[in-house]
C-alpha cells in the first residue's frame, strides 16, 4: 500500500443511512443498539486537529467533544456516532441547556483508523476495534447487543430513549445508502406510571 495514500484521512464521510420499519426483525444474523435520541456525528480526528460534522457535512461546534477525542489513544481515525446531552442523573435529554447537561460522544462505528479505510469491514470487526480504542476514555462506546428486540424495546421505552437500530451481521459500511443492512424502530416512552 502506498505510504501516502494509507496516511490521508477524510475530511468527512457520509453516514450510512437506517431504514424505517413498523417491526424489527429477529434472528441470528441481527444485533441491536439503542438510539438514545441525540445529534448523529460524524467525528474526524486527525493528531490534534479534530472536526465534527452533521448528516449532512455541516460543521459541528462542540469543543468539549473536540478535546474528549483529542485525549484518546489513537492518531487518525473517523468515527460515526451521536453527541447526546446528559442531565444531573445521566438521563438523556434534546432539550437540556449547556447549563444543565453534560454533552457526551456514543461512538457507533469506526470507519477509518490511522490511515485505513475499515468501511468494507464487517460490523463485527469494525465494533471490536471501536470498543479497544475507546476503552478508558470518555468516549462512550454504543455496544451490540444480543438479545430478543422485544425487551429491548420494552426497556428503551422505559427509559424515554428513541429507539433500537437492528444491524445484520457481516454488513459493510456504505456511506450515504440505505440498503436494508441497517434497520431503525423509533420507541413511544411508557407513560410515567408505567416507568
Amino acid at each position: 500500500m502506498d505510504k501516502a495514500k494509507a496516511k490521508k484521512i477524510p475530511g468527512f464521510i457520509r453516514p450510512m443511512l437506517c431504514k424505517k420499519v413498523a417491526k424489527l426483525p429477529t434472528g441470528s444474523e441481527w444485533v441491536y443498539e439503542v438510539k438514545r435520541g441525540g445529534k448523529r456525528t460524524i467525528a474526524v480526528k486527525d493528531g490534534r486537529c479534530v472536526k465534527l460534522f452533521g448528516e449532512d457535512g455541516r460543521r459541528l461546534d462542540c469543543p468539549s467533544i473536540e478535546e474528549t477525542l483529542r485525549r484518546v489513544p489513537f492518531e487518525r481515525a473517523v468515527i460515526d456516532g451521536e453527541i447526546i446531552s446528559l442531565d444531573a442523573d445521566s438521563k438523556p435529554g434534546a432539550n437540556k441547556t449547556k447549563q444543565d447537561a453534560t454533552l457526551q460522544l456514543f461512538a457507533w462505528d469506526l470507519l477509518h483508523l490511522n490511515g485505513h479505510d475499515l468501511t468494507t469491514e464487517p460490523v463485527e470487526r469494525r465494533k471490536r476495534r471501536l470498543c479497544t480504542l475507546t476503552m478508558d476514555s470518555n468516549v462512550l462506546f454504543s455496544p451490540s447487543l444480543e438479545c430478543e428486540p422485544e425487551q429491548l424495546l420494552e426497556e428503551v421505552g422505559r427509559l424515554s430513549l428513541e429507539g433500537v437500530v437492528a444491524k445484520r451481521k457481516g454488513s459493510t459500511y456504505e456511506s450515504g445508502k440505505c440498503t436494508g443492512s441497517w434497520i431503525t424502530l423509533r420507541v413511544e416512552p411508557l407513560p410515567q406510571d408505567q416507568a
